[in-house]
């Protein structure tokens, strides 16, 4: 996650908790950045449709749909944000464990073969 990430979701949660159009300033002020950053930010979530946009005095950022309905995945696909994939399994790296749950490859957690290999490392 970077930071355009959690200042997206941050403006998308207060735009919720105001339920209006708010200029980049007002948000600017409640995340406690600066209002270019803000706009720099909010040009991909309305690009991906998730905030509607509206120009003038009674201008600003909104969203375009409910709440419920935006995912940390769209702010996170809209802000070009990707997370690091963990697909680690304790045991033996020489083992198939891809369909055993970690709860039965090794009663202590850790492999006989890892356990062999640094002693010192697993009690």
């Amino acid at each position: 996650m970077n930071g355009d990430h959690s200042l997206a979701v941050h403006a998308l949660v207060y735009l919720d908790h105001r339920a209006t159009h708010l200029p980049s300033q007002i948000l600017a002020e409640n995340i406690c950045t600066n209002a270019a950053r803000v706009r720099k930010v909010m040009r991909p979530l309305a690009s991906a449709g998730l905030i509607a946009t509206k120009e003038g005095a009674e201008g600003g950022y909104a969203l375009a749909r409910p709440a419920a309905e935006i995912t940390l995945r769209a702010v996170a696909e809209a802000t070009g944000t990707t997370f690091v994939k963990v697909n680690w399994t304790p045991g033996d790296v020489h083992e198939d464990n891809s369909n055993t749950p970690p709860s039965t490859t090794s009663p202590n957690r850790y492999s006989a073969s890892a356990k062999a290999n640094n002693p010192a490392r697993f009690p």
